[in-house]
């Protein structure tokens, strides 16, 4: 027998390696007699060491070249093992091979296949000391993993606040035409590393004095004043190149350039009652909402861009309300909201007006609908009836997948995706009327901003 010096384990005669451990016994073990007096062993002389052929032990240059091996066929203890890597039967005892040290599995598991590969040249620690030392390591991997924040956080601004927080959300969800009910995050979209945001989004904030345009930029976190004005500034929208905003003042819609000067020409429509602009993906028109008269009810029309006297298209003319269209990344479909049905649903519509259709999502009241950049979600705001909360959700366009993102039990409205689809801004009351970023994929808080005593609404991020 061959008693290793690593461990303590006692081996076959003609192990190569241990049993236990996994050391090569020609100089980590000590050969002994049956009696347990030790065996003499003859000195053989050093010599540079060939490339070993596969299925034999291998060796270390300066160290003596072990001994031939047993034959695989030579009878061992019932229950044995076959190595994967060599074929040698080891005795059901062993956990490493005592031909070539590759370790083994229990006689009752199947043996995986095995890419052919050099054997393993073991120089350097023992076996058992290099497997402690990596699970000590996948140990403080999976702490680190557990106690990390998943936020970002960002830096406050002269301006603004920008606090980070997580917050986990359990996530209610519903199919089409169903009640919500729990959903785990596997409906959601993807939101590969790295969970920083980007972009910047363009938002009003005030009070009962009026409301002026601010930006907010994701990268810093920083805060900027846009534009100010006497009156309420209220729905911005981005062009798709980020040069310029539409928005609402008490006459109308109205466009500045992305530093804040007047854009020419500044005065889009004429009217009090416009309202909800929002720029299409190809920058060529812009969709908004009106009552203007002899309108009863609110109704979606468009007009280019780039004209500010061309006749406005009717897209939606119902005797309910409908109100906050917003495009489809690829130009082709709006959502909107509408009363149409009683309560507020939501519904899809082509960009001519033509083939409406309700989005299938169940009893409740629906507002705030907007597309995510890859037009496969919708964001919105749900509640039960007209006396509760807004809260957040998104679904498919289809209403399929509908999962709630949060849970605050504080109104959540005027939503609006980031430019990568990781993100959603959303005005929650709880933070003081401001603005909170939330990662789609956990429904995580990652930060939050606006400006210091001011209410934020209505942000749109690009």
């Amino acid at each position: 027998m061959i008693v290793c010096k690593v461990c303590g384990t006692q081996n076959e005669g003609g192990a190569s390696f241990c049993g236990s451990c996994g050391s090569y016994l020609e100089w980590s073990g000590e050969a002994y007699n049956a009696d347990g007096s030790a065996k003499e062993t003859p000195q053989q002389p050093t010599e540079a060491v060939p490339e070993q052929p596969a299925g034999t032990a291998p060796t270390t240059p300066g160290q003596p070249a072990p001994p031939p091996l047993p034959s695989a066929q030579e009878p061992v203890a019932a229950g044995a093992i076959t190595c994967p890597n060599c074929g040698e039967a080891n005795d059901p005892g062993r956990v490493f091979c005592r031909r070539c040290a590759t370790e083994l599995a229990p006689p009752s598991a199947a043996v995986a296949p095995v890419v052919a590969a050099p054997p393993r040249r073991r120089s350097g620690p023992p076996v058992a000391i290099v497997g402690g030392i990596a699970a000590i390591a996948v140990i403080a991997v999976i702490a680190a993993v557990v106690v990390l924040p998943k936020g970002t956080p960002t830096a406050s601004s002269a301006t603004g606040t920008s606090t980070p927080s997580t917050a986990a959300s359990s996530a209610p969800s519903a199919g089409a035409g169903g009640s919500p009910a729990t959903s785990t995050g596997s409906s959601a979209p993807a939101s590969p590393p790295p969970t920083v945001p980007t972009g910047v989004i363009v938002f009003p904030a005030g009070d009962s004095s009026g409301y002026n345009l601010f930006t907010w930029d994701a990268a810093t976190g920083e805060v900027k004043p846009l534009f100010e004005a006497k009156g309420a500034l209220t729905d911005p929208s981005w062009s798709p190149d980020r040069s310029l905003v539409v928005y609402r003042d008490p006459t109308g819609l109205r466009i500045i350039t992305a530093d804040g000067k007047p854009a020419d020409p500044p005065d889009f429509t004429h009217h009090s009652q416009d309202r909800n602009p929002a720029w299409s993906p190809d920058g060529s028109t812009i969709v908004f909402a009106t009552n203007r008269s002899p309108l009863t009810s609110l109704d979606i029309y468009t007009r280019p861009a780039d004209d500010n006297q061309a006749t406005i298209k009717s897209l939606v003319n119902s005797k309910a309300d409908d109100w906050d269209p917003a495009w489809s990344p690829d130009g082709t479909r709006l959502v909107f909201a509408s009363r149409r049905l009683g309560d507020a649903h939501l519904f899809l519509m082509d960009a001519d007006g033509s083939h409406e259709t309700e989005v299938d999502l169940g009893p409740g009241v629906y507002d705030d609908p907007t597309i995510s950049p890859d037009g496969q979600w919708l964001a919105f705001t749900r509640r039960d009836n007209k006396a509760a909360n807004k809260a957040l959700y998104i679904a498919h366009l289809d209403g399929s997948a509908m999962r709630r993102m949060t849970n605050v039990d504080v109104n959540e409205n005027d939503m609006s995706w980031s430019p990568d689809g990781r993100f959603l801004a959303v005005v929650r009351g709880d933070a003081g009327s401001q603005i909170v970023v939330i990662e789609v994929a956990t429904g995580d808080e990652v930060t939050t901003f606006g400006v210091d005593g001011l209410r934020a609404i209505t942000p749109d991020w690009r």
